[in-house]
Parts: C-alpha cells; structure tokens; sequence
C-alpha cells in the first residue's frame, strides 16, 4: 500500500524522482552551483511568481490537486494516482497503484481511513479473518485515536499557507546540504504565444559523481499568477523513466465531511477485535493440545473422555485452568485483552466455546 506518504505533492514526487536517478541518460547542461542558480533572475522569478500562487491559494476556501507518478523500468510500468481535495476544514485524499488504493479524510481535527486503507498501512500483524469478525468490515472506517505522524504535515494549514511554495523552494529544501552535490541551469520563462496569461517556467537539476550521473527535469506552469501544474521527469538507464504530474485546480464548492457515523468504527475498537482474535487462536491452540493429551489418558484407562481426564491433561502441560462442570477453564491475555475458552467433555466428547 501504500505507507506513509507526506501530501505536500512536489516534495515528495520530486524525492522519489532523485532517489531513482544514477546511471542516468545524459540531459540538458547543468553548470551551476546551487549558490549561484539561487542568484540567478530566474530563480528570483520563480521564487516570486511560486510566492503570490501561494498568497492567491491562501485566499480561496477549496483546493484540488490531481497526480500521477508513471515509473518504467525495462518492460514493466508502475503507476500512482492521486486525489487530494483540500478545504480550510478538511481533507480527503485517494490514492491508487494497480489494484491497491487507499482513502482518508482529515476533518475537525479528526483522522479516518477505510478499513482495508488502516489495515494495510498501520495495523501492523492482525489475523487474515478480522474483516470478516467485524459486522461489515470491509465496509467501515477506522476513526484514529490520535491523526498518524504520517498526516500530521497534510493540515488544511499546510494547503492553504501563504508561505507555502510548492514550486521551487519547498521542493529544494528538504535536500539541505545536498544541494551542494547538485548542478542546475538557468530557469528559463516562456509566455505562451497563444495565451499570454500563461507562463511557463523549466529548470534541470543533476550530479556526476565517479561517473554516475542523474538529471531531473521541473517544469512549472501559471495561469494568471496561480500555480496549475508541475511536471517533473527523470530517466535513467538503471532504474528507466519516472514522469509526475500534478495539477492544481480551485475549487471554492468544495465541501468536505467525516464519513457517515453509522460506518465508523474507533481504532481502539479494531484494535481490541485484533487481540480478541489472537487469545481465541492462542486459547484454540492450547485447547486442541490438551483435548489431544486427555484423549490418549482416556483411552489409556479404557474409558470416555471426561472432565478429570481434561483437567489431568491439562495439569501435565503445566496449562493453568480453573474446574467447571465438566471441564475447565483457560485464560490468555494479550495487549490487555483477556479472554477465556471453555473445554469440557460430555458423554466422552468434548467441545470448546468462548466463555
């Protein structure tokens, strides 16, 4: 599944673009040092059209934003979706890769994710029947007790700060004193012919280290002084060629909810239901053991099955029990979850349930 992915769209596209560059098809000339692309006038323009998107975003109330990540490599094709809706309450975001997709919502300062989204992403080891012991598993959402660290940086603050820059130097940031290992060109601006409230600005980024080399390629669009797309390319002979787009669209009808309650269910509940399922397996084990050891008693003394035949059974494989008609009594716990499973044995067959 998808893990722990950041939303800020360029930071993370662009980090997956550099990690899959080494022995890379040779790109457009990159001479500068990062010192002196940022003094270029490129750089200054950029940084300034990038700067009043983000002031014009802060004013608007909805925000779209559409990616997709297409990496190949020899003959095989990987592809990531992306749908972030964004309000100054809320967020609901999609992704998809094949068959695999997951869905959250950040809403009141409340985190949720489909069942198979949680599951899949932060559940950790629980039992391949738990969506079916939940009545309508497949079907509910997971209320967070706490938002994920992973969601904590994708706030309707974030989206929607006017310091936010998600075309330039948000992107270079996270890179600190790497970019001195990197090389870039000019930034070059192209108004379009046919439409002068488009602009277009295009810079290429790359290394050469011991002969292995990268290049990634940004390219960066307005339309009337809001950002509303970014494409990002990389090849590579190693690992092929990544394409991300992402398009930005305003959307001020935007209206983002929690999912309906009747479909949530809390994450401490799905939790409790885990470790139900782990002391029912464990307890299960145990039982059909000692069942296994009172049979062979049995049959040893040439008698049925009873309930001191259990008892002994058990007291032989150190098991702690508690005596009940018929039967005993075992016990586990796990994640303070306890549970217990009655054996019992009547007219020389034994049978076990929860109790």
């Amino acid at each position: 599944m998808i893990k722990k992915t950041k939303l800020t769209v360029l930071i993370a596209t662009l980090g997956l673009l550099l990690s899959g560059t080494s022995t890379a098809i040779a790109g457009p000339s990159t001479t500068l040092t990062f010192a002196e692309f940022a003094e270029t006038a490129g750089y200054k323009d950029l940084q300034e059209a990038s700067k009043a998107s983000a002031e014009y975003v802060a004013t608007q109330s909805g925000l779209v934003l559409e990616t997709s990540t297409e990496m190949a490599v020899a003959e095989e094709t990987f592809t990531l979706n992306t749908t972030t809706e964004a309000t100054k309450s809320g967020i609901h975001m999609v992704m998809s890769a094949g068959p695999v997709s997951a869905e959250y919502w950040l809403v009141g300062g409340k985190a949720y994710m489909t069942m198979d989204s949680y599951l899949s992403t932060l559940a950790g080891d629980y039992p391949s029947n738990l969506v079916k012991v939940i009545p309508n598993g497949a079907t509910r959402v997971v209320q967070m007790t706490t938002i994920p660290e992973e969601l904590t940086g994708s706030t309707p603050d974030e989206f929607f700060s006017p310091n936010q820059d998600l075309a330039l130097s948000k992107t270079l940031e996270q890179y600190g004193q790497m970019l001195d290992l990197f090389t870039f060109s000019e930034v070059t601006k192209q108004i379009n012919p046919n439409d002068p409230t488009i602009v277009d600005y295009e810079f290429d980024m790359g290394y050469n280290i011991l002969g292995m080399t990268g290049n990634v390629h940004e390219k960066a669009t307005f339309k009337n002084g809001f950002l509303t797309s970014a494409v990002i390319t990389s090849e590579s002979a190693l690992t092929g060629s990544t394409v991300t787009t992402a398009t930005y669209e305003i959307n001020n009808d935007l209206v983002i909810t929690a999912p309906a309650s009747n479909k949530l269910i809390t994450e401490a509940s799905v939790k409790k239901v885990i470790a139900q399922e782990y002391v029912k397996g464990q307890l299960q084990a145990q039982a059909n053991v000692i069942i296994k050891k009172a049979a062979t008693l049995a049959k040893k003394a040439k008698a049925k099955v009873a309930a001191t035949h259990l008892q002994s059974a058990a007291s032989s494989l150190k098991t702690k029990y508690t005596k009940i008609t018929n039967g005993i009594k075992i016990s586990a716990t796990i994640s303070k979850v306890k549970g217990n499973l009655c054996i019992t044995a009547v007219k020389g067959k034994t049978s076990t349930k929860t109790c």
